[in-house]
């Protein structure tokens, strides 16, 4: 090895040859640069694994960068609903999406009127050509995000049931045609209990559709006419350029509570003031996702808990890169204090047995 030399205590050199007791065919070298422990190597290969870190860091946000990038150029190559449409985040949440009657008998404007009016007076504030007759054309339709989960859950019922129904069908004719009358008998009574499972779900999602009022996500999907007018209306709300900076770099998961916390000015531009506006009073403007991709039901997630569990994430995992880069430094450190003792002991004994 290159902390080793052969001694003059044999006359073979051959490593595989014993050297005559009590000495050894090698001794250290201790005091050869290469294994002297004030060498920098050490501190050098702590500083390597430093800079792979770093290394790490920038690759992600590298991969950020060609993500959003992507997402752009397939969004240019393809004519899709979502190129005519919005998202909006911000909106009040829990509130009636429909208009209503209150318990005084007025009646009150539930979210699609109230964004409808936002639009219009956002449009008006752009173009003054925008009329009310303009908008109603140009403004297809208006689809708000509402509480749907427990909805969701007896529609995922009930197409169980269906084909649960349509598989006992068809065993209960199979039956009948191979003359199997008590194996009949079994599937009939089963596939009475499916039909009565189904009327009972049924029933539910009516009584959820007409006793419950239809409360609002805080999101809502506007379809344009023309894409331009989508273009232009999402232009005037668009971000400042330090935000769109960080939307290219991170995640808004990750900087968005950063931002809540500091109170940085990298704020999304709010030319108009939303009457529909949750609280904060911020409405963003955001391209919608394709019709495939949206999980309605997810939509009752507020946008905080998201960002605050997305920047849990980044920083569990930025703790676990941490500990491990102090684990390596820890462990080559203890393997070159071992080596040095060791070194400073084999030493010792060569010198006492040449003495």
């Amino acid at each position: 090895g290159t902390c080793m030399e052969y001694t003059n205590s044999s006359e073979s050199m051959l490593p595989i040859d014993p050297a005559p007791a009590p000495l050894d065919k090698f001794v250290w070298t201790i005091s050869s640069s290469y294994c002297n422990r004030e060498s920098n190597l050490a501190s050098a290969a702590y500083w390597m694994q430093f800079i792979n870190i770093v290394i790490f860091f920038a690759f992600l946000v590298r991969i950020r960068q060609f993500q959003v990038q992507t997402a752009k150029d397939v969004d240019q190559s393809k004519i899709t609903t979502s190129d005519y449409s919005v998202l909006i985040q911000g909106l009040e949440r829990n509130m009636p999406a429909d208009d209503y009657v209150d318990d005084q008998g007025e009646r009150r404007s539930g979210m699609v009127s109230r964004v409808r009016a936002d639009i219009m007076k956002a449009l008006v504030e752009m173009d003054p050509k925008y009329t009310k007759e303009r908008v109603a054309k140009e403004v297809v339709d208006i689809e708000i995000g509402r509480v749907c989960s427990k909805e969701v859950q007896q529609l995922r019922r009930l197409k169980a049931l269906k084909v649960k129904e349509q598989e006992l069908t068809t065993k209960v004719d199979d039956c009948k045609a191979k003359g199997k009358d008590e194996l009949c008998e079994k599937r009939r009574k089963e596939l009475e209990a499916v039909c009565d499972a189904k009327e009972k779900v049924m029933h539910e999602l009516d009584r959820l559709r007409e006793e419950e009022p239809d409360k609002t996500t805080g999101h809502a999907f506007v379809v344009f006419l023309y894409e331009s007018t989508r273009n232009q209306f999402q232009s005037y709300h668009m971000p400042s350029p330090g935000r769109r900076t960080l939307d290219n770099l991170f995640p808004e998961m990750i900087y968005e509570p950063i931002l809540k916390l500091c109170g940085c000015c990298c704020q999304p531009s709010q030319r108009n003031q939303w009457e529909s506006a949750g609280r904060g009073g911020v409405v963003k403007v955001l391209d919608a996702p394709e019709p495939d991709d949206v999980i309605w039901e997810n939509l009752e997630i507020p946008t905080s808990w998201e960002q605050w569990r997305g920047l849990l994430t980044f920083i569990i995992t930025l703790i676990l890169l941490v500990i491990a880069l102090f684990l390596i430094v820890l462990l080559k450190w203890g393997q070159s204090t071992i080596t040095a003792t060791s070194v400073a002991a084999t030493e010792g004994i060569n010198l006492s047995s040449e003495a």
